[in-house]
């Protein structure tokens, strides 16, 4: 596996935003995958998403997996950021917070309101080993 990288401070800042995030990743037989997503990046510069246990990226993404982000800055669609990288962490302790915290940045809303009966969350953090773009 390739050295982790940091993203650059713009980056962080297009994650950061409203911005829809879109996750690829390798799918049976190598036939590529993408999803949008809500994604996000903590205090310490690491970007997450958070998904339902039992989707299909999130079964293709256990911790080592190969996984590609990118997202587009709202305000200017020429400038992006794209993260190559792999599965550095996968956590449900915190999980259902974690959604919470992105529907209030992209909602509004203090509680995700698209929870279905029985659904289990899980945040998926990503370690960067390579960035283009900002």
């Amino acid at each position: 596996m390739s050295e982790p990288v940091s993203l650059s401070t713009r980056a962080q800042e297009i994650f950061r935003s409203k911005a829809f995030a879109h996750v690829a990743v390798p799918g049976s037989g190598g036939v590529p995958h993408t999803t949008p997503v809500w994604a996000d990046v903590d205090d310490d510069g690491n970007l997450w998403f958070n998904t339902a246990i039992g989707r299909f990226k999130e079964r293709h993404l256990q911790l080592g997996d190969p996984v590609a982000v990118s997202a587009t800055d709202p305000d200017n669609p020429y400038e992006y950021c794209q993260v190559r990288g792999h599965v550095g962490e996968r956590r449900t302790d915190g999980a259902e917070e974690d959604i919470d915290a992105l529907a209030k940045k992209y909602m509004g809303v203090d509680t995700y309101p698209l929870r279905t009966e029985g659904e289990r969350r899980v945040t998926i953090v990503v370690t960067p080993t390579s960035t283009t773009g900002v």
